[in-house]
């Protein structure tokens, strides 16, 4: 079957690969230990630099020249410096299992720890800058945004059903609730996060789809069921279309409008796992925790986004 052509170029045979939108770029292996203090601009104590190996990458955030990867097999939460071509280790953190990370556009970034009830923000350096905690509204958070419209901090909490926003010090905004609300009809259990041009995508492993949820969060509409069968990671690229990490048949499926747009077996990009994935500017980063890397794809554009002057 064809799907019916599409004036935005986005027309794919069912089934066809998404590996045409991907142009593999060298992926994230290790790196060169910075061996000095940030702050002071001397060398740390018992630094000894180097170079070292990711383990097992389960958890990646990208902004700017910094990308943050959480390497469970350590405990450890790494800075890749893009622009010095080093790699920092946070030191002041400990990154368990489940923890999840989340980039700042100021250059903080936020940690999620699994079975912790707050989130930490923290300064490139890892100093400490703001702790955010709902008592009572906040108790089991799965996973952060920060949301396109107002740059609030949106946590999901995965045992109230319900989306907690905090102004950039902590101080809470507004509490939305999320399970069995008809105008988005999440049916609960919802896992990861990703911001979109204008809203906030939401994968719900119960009912095997992806909300799009506002930035007020109202629930706008659910897609995917049908398509989905164990949904985890998600992100949205600049030209709308939603990449959805499927472990239940090993593959990224993308949508758009709504709409099966294409997908690619994990094997097609040489994954042996996809613990995690994000998307910032036109590169897409995945966590391959068992192949012990950060791959990185370019995302080209649709052929017709592509044409346009």
């Amino acid at each position: 079957m064809v799907t019916a052509e599409r004036p935005d170029g986005l027309a794919m045979r069912a089934g066809s690969s998404a590996a045409a939108w991907l142009v593999p770029q060298p992926p994230l292996l290790g790196g060169t230990l910075a061996d000095l203090d940030e702050r002071s601009g001397t060398r740390r104590s018992g630094a000894r630099g180097g170079y070292f190996k990711l383990a097992r990458p389960t958890a990646v955030s990208v902004w700017g020249p910094d990308v943050y990867v959480v390497d469970s097999a350590t405990s450890a939460l790494y800075r890749f410096d893009s622009t010095t071509q080093t790699v920092t280790r946070l030191a002041a953190v400990r990154a368990l299992i489940g923890t999840r990370v989340l980039a700042g556009p100021d250059g903080s970034v936020y940690l999620l720890q699994p079975g912790a009830a707050g989130i930490g923000r923290y300064a490139r350096d890892g100093r400490l800058i703001a702790t955010y905690a709902a008592p009572g509204d906040l108790i089991y958070p799965v996973d952060m945004v920060i949301e396109p419209a107002r740059g609030l901090l949106w946590v999901a909490d995965g045992s109230l059903e319900q989306i907690v926003a905090f102004h950039p010090m902590g101080r809470i905004a507004y509490v939305v609730g999320q399970r069995g609300n008809p105008e988005n009809r999440l049916d609960g259990g919802m896992r990861q996060m990703a911001a979109g041009e204008r809203s906030v995508f939401v994968t719900d492993p119960a009912c095997r789809c992806v909300g799009e949820v506002l930035p007020g969060g109202q629930g706008l509409r659910t897609f995917g069921e049908g398509e989905l069968i164990r949904p985890t990671a998600v992100a949205a690229d600049r030209w709308g279309r939603v990449w959805v990490v499927d472990t239940g048949d090993r593959r990224i499926k993308v949508f758009f409008d709504g709409m099966p747009a294409g997908s690619v077996r994990f094997a097609e990009l040489n994954l042996a796992s996809a613990e995690a994935m994000t998307i910032h500017e036109n590169d897409l980063y995945l966590a391959d925790g068992q192949g012990a890397r950060i791959a990185i794809f370019r995302i080209t554009a649709p052929a017709a986004a592509a044409a346009r002057p």
